[in-house]
């Protein structure tokens, strides 16, 4: 995780936010950034 993430959740969690939903969304963003990445690179091969 980088610096920013680490940033918002330490926000989020003296806001009052639970920890173990900002890692869930956390973790859901890291997902789907990945998977989006791993699409992009597979996209082109397919043609």
């Amino acid at each position: 995780m980088n610096n920013r993430w680490l940033q918002k959740i330490h926000s989020l969690s003296k806001s009052g936010f639970p920890v173990n939903v900002i890692l869930t969304l956390a973790s859901i963003n890291l997902y789907i950034s990945y998977f989006s990445e791993q699409n992009r690179q597979k996209i082109p091969a397919a043609f």
